[in-house]
């Protein structure tokens, strides 16, 4: 498994990394092969038999093949520099380099990208090779193959993409005079003394807002792509009735409200701004990312801020407009 090297500083961040312990299984097959080999060799030179020689040839190309990463193994070395003129991966092996350069503005993110074989007109993914892929602008990317073996190897990878992302942002930022902040947005709190804001239904959203016979506030969501499902939510006299239809089976669950005050508009529990935002640098982008998402909840408190409540999966603007109709309409959802 390659243990990857950092170093950072306030100016630039390198990574170093070699895969010796990776190519432990490589020296038995060597070894292996080796003898294999030197017995076949010696059958054909005492017993000249054509396939017997043969059979030594092919053996020992294998082992040559697994020689190469031997020598892999204990000379390689794979470097990466990231700084404010741009990213440089170059490898080496004794005598062999090779590399490659991405401006700074050119970068987008960085991220792990499976490896993919071809057979037989059929694609399909390495079990465990992969490639540290630089997505640039106008699909100018560079991708750069890292050979690993374990689990844990992609987890350290995943790793590294994020420390290197979040240095990313951080180098942009500072280029281009904005400050690096990589904050959420702040969650906003609705209660019975706020103003109603008379908010309308956002453009996009397939959620539809309605009152029922019962003087109850009706939410209820209906996807293009799919004809036979819908999603209802039902607020009247204390109580709230989730309920979802998918082909024609139903299934509902009741809630109590009994004791709300106030509503909260806020994202996930622990979430945290994603490294692949920060290494665009620039906050509007994640302000517009979280905008977009369905990540957003209106989540029912009582006086003490205990939770009763979630309804989950909305965007910013839908979750802002249905805590502006639930306190226009309290007394019904009450």
């Amino acid at each position: 498994m390659p243990t990857f090297q950092i170093e950072t500083t306030d100016s630039q961040c390198t990574v170093t990394w070699r895969q010796f312990s990776s190519y432990a299984h490589v020296i038995v097959i060597f070894v292996a092969l080796s003898i294999v080999t030197a017995f076949f060799l010696h059958s054909a030179f005492v017993q000249p038999v054509f396939v017997i020689g043969l059979a030594g040839l092919v053996f020992g190309g294998v082992g040559f093949l697994a020689l190469a990463g031997i020598i892999d193994a204990l000379f390689g070395k794979t470097k990466i520099i990231l700084d404010k003129e741009g990213l440089e991966m170059t490898y080496t092996c004794l005598w062999i380099k090779r590399g490659l350069r991405r401006n700074l503005t050119e970068i987008r993110r960085l991220e792990p990208l499976p490896i993919i074989g071809h057979k037989n007109g059929a694609t399909y993914k390495l079990r465990a090779a992969y490639k540290l892929r630089a997505v640039c602008q106008k699909n100018n990317n560079a991708n750069f193959a890292l050979p690993l073996l374990t689990k844990e190897s992609k987890k350290e990878l995943n790793a590294l993409c994020d420390h290197l992302n979040i240095f990313l942002g951080t180098l942009k930022a500072a280029k281009s005079g904005v400050p690096a902040q990589w904050e959420l947005p702040e969650a906003m709190t609705f209660d019975f003394d706020s103003p109603p804001q008379h908010l309308d239904p956002p453009p996009k959203s397939q959620w539809l807002y309605q009152t029922d016979y019962f003087d109850g506030v009706v939410f209820k969501k209906r996807n293009f792509l799919d004809f036979f499902g819908t999603t209802t939510w039902t607020f009247a006299h204390g109580e709230a009735e989730y309920r979802t239809v998918r082909f024609g089976w139903g299934r509902t669950t009741n809630h109590s409200l009994t004791g709300w005050n106030s509503l909260l508009v806020c994202l996930p529990d622990g979430e945290q701004v994603k490294p692949e935002l920060i290494a665009e640098g620039n906050p509007d982008a994640i302000r517009d990312f979280y905008n977009g998402c369905a990540l957003w909840r209106v989540v029912f408190l009582t006086a003490g801020a205990d939770r009763l409540l979630a309804i989950e999966g909305l965007s910013k603007p839908e979750a802002l407009w249905m805590a502006d109709v639930l306190i226009r309409e309290r007394r019904a959802v009450q």
